[in-house]
């Protein structure tokens, strides 16, 4: 009986629990219920999706999929400039809403987003940072850095303009195409590169070298298209990104000494901000010095090093691959951009490199920016932001407290509600064609993509400074064309936009058309009157006889001929040879002129002292002349000099280690932007071939420390001729092409070296680069 009783026991109190538990199970199902019902009652009335407002798996499952940006733009479209996306989630595609709602003075706040921002567990930067007045006292302390004043003697422009002549460089000796070499070019990866040194030379005093080694360093651009993705899914699930900051989970986070990922990049901002305070570290004229002065700690600047890396060079290479390969993909825009590019050019209203100032005056320049940024805006993330308490009416909806509230950048980009009808047509001229009350709603509409009010990017002028200059010198030396027109470019929208495989093939910048006339006629503008020769015949005929204006005219960056290959627009290079030419370059060519060459190839002829029968190397004008070379040419980045002896290179005696070498080292110790030296003499010994050619034989020298020859070989060319007529046997370094692609080089005497037993011609003889 005890049994029995005992047996039914257990039976009852197994009955108890599984009624319990069903019941518990019951009442958990009914909570989420009301949970979800509450959730999509509250705002039931916003149109969107139904799917998308009982659960955040609408928003997860687009973006994991890479053109996130595209659904919601396909939503937006769909249900209107306010769209439900999730249980608590908005979509605004109104300007005028968004600058709202981040005016300075808004009461809405950031939203649950900003925690995928936290990049470090337990610390905050600026766009993780939620607390409104510590994010306004972080700006206040942040600001002074982004401004001019703070870097004089440095400045932003001049850290930008000095990786942009790197990043030309780099095309330029790696990437540019010919009919017999194919050279293609990923630009995607080129203009991150040249957006981290730019950005490394303004915020910490000096490049990385992603420009001058030409490879992914630190493994950045692999870390930075792995990591993105998964702060876009935190960005949608906050709390996961909260959850992975807490023991245990923080410890499978990147650590500092990793040596690969993210935590490569963490190592690095530690190691960098650590010595930029170390006691005794001399100051420095960069923005990091100016965070440095405003009080900013250890943590503090490491965060910047990660902002200044991540949205610092991704918005900015996303703007200059994406407009450009808009352009590429318009050839109206791209042609009338050029043509006014090259107009200015004509006209002497923009140097090399463009300045700021300059480009803020082409207005179709502008309107392709501004375009360019509508089109395409470099941020993808929308930047949630939370409503005040006791709500607000937006869009005509009541919108109660605590509603996320996200920015569609690329929405409000292709709203045909702001834009028009073409609003999916890259069109600049929109631009110039509207009234001045349209341009304040349009830029007004842009400039959300960088922020507004409290929430403004306080880097947004350097990133404006870098596509002011960018496009117009791209864009006056190649003509880009794309690989595989189909899929020209692979995106990922992901926060920022990653792009890669961008191929591109950009060859020398063609001649222009018959209708650019105007750019045809000799200029003489920038060589003195007194020198000036009208030649008869055009340059590319070769004419036989002209005096230094010439020289002058290829110098300001006019078109050197109709019929072949162009002489570039401000190229800066210099291809000279004769003795009246380099000793009285100053005089014949304005010092402003002179200061902006970058390149110079020299023919010298050396002199030489002869003293019973001896022949001795005159060293003293050698010497000279690189004095006032190294004077004149301030900015020099390539030198390049082939040495001849007049009357005679047999039997010369000369030291060549002091008399050569040695001027020459000093030479460029003098120059503080030249990379590559190269030079070639005879040498001391000659021998006779054939019973009457000289054969002759080069001694190089070269610096020690160029990063990549400015100059490139062509192997089996034949033997050149020289100006005393005598063909060498031996193969001197002949060009393929200058580094700023210089279409002829000049030969030039004066009237006063005629021999009227010679058939050489006076003048300058145009050679053309093959």
């Amino acid at each position: 009986m005890a049994g029995f009783l005992c047996s039914v026991g257990v039976v009852s109190h197994s009955a108890s629990s599984g009624l319990l538990l069903k019941l518990g199970a019951l009442a958990a199902v009914m909570a989420l219920f009301v949970w979800e019902f509450r959730s999509w009652y509250r705002l039931r009335h916003v149109p969107g999706p139904f799917f998308a407002s009982i659960s955040v798996f609408w928003q997860l499952k687009k973006a994991v999929g890479g053109n996130y940006h595209e659904h919601l733009n396909d939503v937006a479209r769909k249900y209107g400039p306010l769209v439900r996306i999730g249980p608590n989630e908005l979509l605004c595609t109104d300007p005028d809403s968004l600058r709202n709602m981040s005016a300075v003075r808004s009461s809405y706040t950031k939203g649950d987003f900003y925690d995928s921002g936290r990049i470090t567990p337990g610390v905050d930067n600026v766009v993780s940072m939620r607390d409104e007045d510590e994010h306004k006292a972080m700006r206040a302390r942040m600001a002074p850095a982004y401004a001019a004043r703070e870097n004089e003697g440095f400045g932003f422009e001049t850290g930008i303009d000095r990786q942009l002549a790197n990043f030309i460089r780099l095309l330029d000796q790696h990437y540019v195409s010919t009919e017999a070499d194919f050279r293609p070019l990923d630009l995607a990866e080129k203009t991150q590169f040249f957006a981290l040194d730019a950005i490394g030379d303004v915020s910490f005093g000096g490049a990385f070298g992603f420009l001058a080694e030409d490879r992914d360093l630190f493994r950045y651009m692999e870390i930075n298209e792995s990591s993105l993705p998964v702060m876009n899914v935190v960005s949608v699930l906050p709390w996961l990104g909260r959850l992975v900051h807490k023991w245990p989970f923080r410890l499978m986070l990147p650590k500092e000494d990793d040596q690969v990922g993210f935590g490569r990049l963490m190592g690095f901002a530690k190691n960098y901000a650590e010595m930029r305070l170390q006691p005794g570290a001399k100051p420095q004229k960069d923005m990091m010095q100016a965070f440095i002065n405003q009080g900013l700690g250890l943590d503090e600047l490491i965060q910047m090093v990660y902002i200044h890396m991540i949205a610092g060079t991704n918005s900015a290479a996303q703007a200059m691959r994406m407009t450009l390969l808009c352009l590429i993909n318009n050839p109206v825009a791209y042609r009338r951009l050029q043509q006014e590019m090259d107009a200015a050019i004509a006209a002497g209203a923009i140097s090399s490199p463009i300045t700021n100032a300059e480009a803020l005056k082409l207005p179709y320049l502008q309107a392709v920016i501004r375009e360019g940024l509508r089109f395409y805006p470099p941020v993808t993330g929308l930047g949630f932001k939370q409503a005040p308490e006791g709500g607000d009416m937006l869009n005509g909806y009541y919108i109660p407290a605590g509603t996320q509230i996200g920015q569609n950048f690329f929405g409000v980009g292709r709203s045909q509600w702001v834009w028009g009808r073409d609003a999916d047509v890259f069109r600049p001229e929109r631009w110039l064609q509207a009234s001045e009350e349209e341009q304040r709603r349009m830029n007004a509409a842009v400039d959300t993509h960088f922020g507004h009010g409290k929430y403004a990017c306080l880097g947004k002028p350097i990133a404006i400074m870098e596509l002011n200059k960018v496009f117009v010198e791209l864009l006056r030396r190649y003509d880009f064309t794309v690989m595989n027109p189909e899929k020209p470019i692979k995106t990922l929208s992901a926060i920022f936009f990653v792009a890669r495989d961008f191929w591109k093939v950009p060859p020398r910048k063609p001649p222009s058309p018959d209708g650019d006339a105007e750019l045809r006629e000799p200029s003489d503008d920038h060589c003195p009157t007194t020198h000036v020769y009208e030649c008869d015949q055009w340059p590319g005929e070769r004419p036989s006889e002209c005096f230094i204006g010439v020289m002058g005219w290829l110098l300001s960056c006019r078109q050197a001929y109709v019929e072949g290959i162009d002489v570039l627009y401000s190229t800066n290079c210099l291809c000279i040879s004769g003795d009246p030419v380099l000793s009285d370059l100053p005089r014949l060519l304005l010092p402003e002129r002179l200061a902006s060459v970058t390149s110079l190839q020299l023919t010298l002829r050396l002199s030489l002292d002869i003293v019973d029968g001896r022949k001795f190397f005159d060293d003293a004008p050698f010497t000279q002349l690189l004095t006032l070379i190294s004077s004149s040419c301030p900015r020099l980045g390539d030198f390049s000099a082939f040495a001849d002896f007049v009357p005679s290179q047999v039997d010369v005696e000369m030291d060549v280690q002091k008399q050569v070498v040695l001027p020459l080292d000093n030479f460029a110790r003098s120059l503080p932007d030249l990379r590559d030296l190269i030079v070639k003499i005879p040498a001391l010994e000659f021998g006779r071939f054939d019973g009457n050619v000289v054969g002759m034989v080069g001694v190089e020298r070269r610096t020690s420390w160029p990063r990549g020859r400015a100059w490139r070989s062509l192997e089996g060319v034949n033997a050149t001729t020289h100006d005393c007529g005598e063909d060498y046997d031996g193969i001197w370094r002949r060009l393929s092409r200058p580094v700023r692609g210089l279409g002829y080089w000049i030969t030039c005497r004066t009237l006063s070296e005629r021999n009227d037993d010679s058939d050489d011609d006076d003048g300058c003889t145009w050679q053309p680069y093959e």
